[in-house]
């Protein structure tokens, strides 16, 4: 089975990419989805944030309180390396039995839908790398609209992940994102299909299948 990671940078449209590959009958492993999972009350990933972090970030139904989480860790380099350390390994291994479970099912590929796939080093336990790209200028005016920010804002926002050009050469599929819907979802029909065929993408051979 192949294993396909998903990433873009913040604003890009990876989700909207990843919603097209489920309409597509593709499994989606989401790494944001798992990452509230493996910090559920009661889970060793839950008590390990709070030790680190605190009640104050605990809300009085007992759940992590994301948002003043992510307040905190944005604002510091040091405590979100310390929430990664947590988070990651945890993350990792559910995903992994999420692909097993595919796999027993029969399916050829499933799709890693993590946003920091990069930055965390995920992309050398991948077949292949996609990445969504948009200009600069188009992922500030998406991510502003989108989320409300100021200009201010969402460049520091977007700074915090890696840089999304530099990404795109390290991708084996680069998804163009800045134009119309349906050219997107063009390209996304014919890179699954693909998949499903077996063939390799065009734009560099694979070298290495570390799942396997």
């Amino acid at each position: 089975m192949k294993w396909i990671g998903l990433t873009g940078g913040i604003g890009s449209g990876k989700s909207f990419v990843s919603s097209l590959l489920k309409k597509m009958g593709a499994t989606i492993i989401d790494a944001d989805c798992l990452a509230r999972e493996v910090v559920k009350p009661g889970t060793p990933g839950y008590r390990a944030v709070a030790a680190v972090f605190g009640d104050n970030i605990v809300l009085p139904s007992g759940e992590i309180d994301r948002r003043k989480l992510g307040t905190i860790v944005f604002a510091d380099a040091s405590a979100r390396k310390k929430l990664e350390q947590i988070l990651h390994p945890r993350i990792l291994a559910r995903a992994a039995e999420a692909a097993q479970a595919a796999a027993a099912r029969g399916e050829l590929a499933v799709v890693f839908d993590v946003p920091l796939l990069f930055e965390v080093g995920w992309q050398v336990q991948m077949d292949e790398v996609w990445v969504v790209f948009v200009k600069p200028q188009v992922q500030l005016q998406r991510l502003c609209a989108r989320d409300g920010m100021t200009e201010a804002e969402g460049k520091h926002r977007i700074s915090l992940q890696g840089d999304l050009n530099e990404k795109a050469t390290q991708a084996d599929v680069c998804i163009d994102n800045n134009g119309a819907e349906e050219a997107t979802l063009l390209q996304v029909k014919e890179q699954w299909l693909r998949v499903l065929q077996g063939t390799l993408p065009k734009r560099r051979i694979l070298e290495r299948r570390p799942h396997e």
